[in-house]
């Protein structure tokens, strides 16, 4: 007691978070509540009680998240569609392979942050032909669009749930060994 080896630490790292998958689907369903709450978004300074709602709109098709993974995802969403943009922006000639790009950019002019007057001519002509440097449309999330019961053909309630995340490589790498040698094993008991 009170004694300490030089291999003992008093300050341990915290294990990593595990985590979160998120599916075509889940991701497409979380664009489509963020857009409809992007202005109320935008207007509040505290947004608990408006990620809590798309919480639970996300939980009603399946989508169990906690508010800290719906906001790390829209966090990374906004970061892929910065460097996207950028990368457009950069080569004209660049056409992104993000299949979420254009709901995403539709999502952004359409409620933007604010009008600069003074946007560059790259700006501009990058917002004008913005569909044309882009190869996918997966979804469109207009608002005045069919609701997502309708682009799913589900109602919320008739979901299935969401499956578990894929397992890591190693792990499915072993249970195919596994199954190997259990159906080896079942050819050599016949």
């Amino acid at each position: 007691p009170g004694h300490f080896s030089e291999t003992d630490t008093i300050d341990q790292e915290p294990p990593r978070k595990k985590r979160t998958d998120w599916d075509h689907h889940n991701t497409a369903l979380l664009l489509k509540f963020w857009r409809r709450n992007l202005p109320t978004l935008r207007r509040e300074k505290r947004h608990s009680k408006t990620m809590e709602e798309i919480r639970e709109a996300l939980c009603k098709y399946g989508v169990r998240k906690t508010s800290a993974e719906i906001k790390s995802k829209m966090k990374n969403l906004q970061s892929k569609y910065r460097t996207e943009k950028s990368r457009m922006k950069e080569n004209l000639k660049y056409k992104t392979t993000w299949v979420f790009y254009n709901d995403f950019h539709s999502m952004m002019m359409q409620h933007p942050i604010s009008h600069d007057p003074l946007k560059s001519e790259d700006e501009n002509e990058l917002t004008n032909n913005v569909e044309s440097n882009s190869n996918h449309s997966v979804i469109s999330l207009n608002p005045q669009d069919a609701d997502v019961e309708e682009i799913y053909k589900v109602e919320p309630e008739h979901r299935p749930p969401t499956p578990p995340p894929p397992k890591r490589h190693a792990e499915r790498k072993l249970v195919s060994v596994h199954e190997d040698l259990l159906q080896e094993i079942r050819r050599s008991n016949t």
